[in-house]
């Protein structure tokens, strides 16, 4: 078993008893207001640094998560951005849990996270309240990204608890200010099929929900497009967010040039399973140059180079060890095990974050 070594590396965890951002006073269902605390925030002089956002409900979101899994998938996604982004990013969970957040990085530093202690039932209604707790909470992805932007502005990623990142994000901002990932199913044999919101989508366009980042107004626009279905008596996507991105992109209220892999030369989403769902026998990654790869993928415009690897909650789950112990031998290739193992351990340095974008 593959231990990950606890390096001590000094930064200031405050704690504080501080009502702050979206968790705190938002609308219930029933009309009050609860009020949540954040339990701890980052150390001083990160407030120019890229933010991400994620969820870490164990209650009433659908149940996917339970304690142990959100620890284990919190520790590795959070390290994943600190081995990958430029600077030290800083990462926004909002939970019903706050034991589960890492106090330390795979490579023993110590975190910079914010924590919402509050509740899926704290977030405002929405079109998807009656269609489940899961899809309710997704469709709140986008309350929670748009509140941090009011209150504090700069830039905001949002990151599901079940996806790695293994490129600096924060270079997409020198491109565009608000970017989607697609090829959810990947290229379909070239036709127009793959989409489960509709038969005429084009493969590009199918788009994630996993890893996403608008700027307020492109937030206004998703917006006013679901107001609009609503007002029309149109049927709303069936998955939300990743549904009215790609309905958008499709009827041109999204350019194409949101696309990420548009404009960094890498791959995202579920590229290196072949767009199944990821398993120890369909991963397919290799290391070449020192850089996690995949082979190509026919029909889709994507580099062979790994910008992340998305999962699902089953799957990250069944194929993830302990959130203390983890020596990835899913990995089947023995050099991309042992990257995955070296990366995970080490510091990184500033050389790490080399990337060759998109002129």
């Amino acid at each position: 078993m593959f231990k990950f070594k606890k390096r001590i590396i000094t930064t200031k965890v405050i704690y504080l008893g501080l009502v702050l951002l979206f968790c705190a006073g938002v609308r219930t269902r029933k009309g009050t207001y609860q009020k949540s605390k954040v339990v701890w925030v980052p150390s001083a002089g990160q407030a120019n640094n890229t933010r991400f956002v994620t969820f870490a409900f164990t209650e009433s979101g659908g149940d996917r998560w339970k304690e142990k899994h959100v620890k284990q998938a919190l520790l590795l996604m959070y390290s994943s951005l600190v081995r990958s982004q430029l600077t030290r990013p800083i990462l926004h969970v909002y939970t019903n849990v706050p034991s589960t957040i890492p106090r330390f990085t795979t490579m023993g530093t110590h975190t910079d996270i914010t924590i919402h202690k509050c509740q899926p039932s704290h977030f405002p209604k929405n079109p998807y309240s009656t269609r489940g707790q899961w899809k309710s909470l997704s469709r709140a992805k986008l309350d929670a990204v748009e509140e941090l932007l009011v209150l504090e502005g700069g830039k905001v990623i949002w990151i599901d608890l079940d996806t790695l990142v293994f490129v600096d994000l924060q270079q997409s901002f020198q491109f565009r200010s608000s970017w989607v990932v697609g090829y959810q199913h990947g290229g379909c044999d070239g036709r127009y099929d793959c989409n489960k919101e509709s038969k005429q989508i084009q493969p590009e366009y199918d788009a994630l929900g996993d890893l996403w980042s608008l700027d307020l107004r492109s937030i206004q626009q998703v917006r006013k497009y679901e107001l609009n279905l609503l007002q029309t008596g149109q049927l709303l996507p069936k998955y939300d967010l990743q549904g009215y991105f790609s309905m958008m992109l499709h009827a041109g209220e999204f350019p194409p040039s949101m696309l990420l892999h548009r404009f960094m030369p890498y791959n995202f989403g579920f590229f290196c399973s072949n767009f199944k769902h990821p398993n120890s026998t369909n991963l397919e990654i290799t290391v070449r140059h020192g850089l996690l790869q995949c082979p190509e993928r026919k029909h889709v415009n994507m580099a062979r180079t790994v910008g992340s690897i998305s999962f699902t909650a089953n799957c990250f789950q069944k194929m993830f060890a302990t959130a203390k112990e983890v020596d990835f031998q899913f990995i089947q290739d023995l050099r991309a095990r042992k990257w995955f193992q070296t990366w995970f351990s080490t510091i990184p340095s500033s050389s790490d974050h080399k990337t060759a974008l998109r002129q």
